[in-house]
């Protein structure tokens, strides 16, 4: 996360609890190779980048996955949501993508 783009993701990797050790869960289906990739709602967009919070379980602590182009993955750290988001730079107009559906244990 070059360029603090995400305030309060950045400060979440700056005390830590972003460490990058996430790992598939094969009970999320996305995990099983079925698509569940779609693009964020305005208001999940709004819950990551300016309350930096899981738009499903409002978590505050976050995986960062790989990196590439223009953006990040991360995943909600919640054992029981493992949300997965691509995200893009504040500056460029592109809307986020869901790319792992929260998990919900009963």
């Amino acid at each position: 996360m070059k360029g603090e783009p995400y305030p309060r993701l950045q400060q979440a990797i700056d005390e830590g609890r972003i460490d990058g050790s996430h790992k598939p869960d094969p009970r999320n289906r996305s995990s099983r190779n079925e698509p569940s990739m779609r693009d964020l709602t305005e208001k999940e967009m709004h819950s990551l980048m300016k309350e930096g919070l899981c738009p499903f379980c409002r978590g505050d602590q976050f995986y960062e996955g790989p990196q590439g182009g223009l953006s990040t993955n991360i995943f909600c750290a919640n054992e029981a949501c493992k949300a997965g988001f691509n995200l893009p730079p504040l500056n460029i107009p592109f809307t986020g993508q869901l790319i792992r559906e929260p998990i919900h244990d009963g």
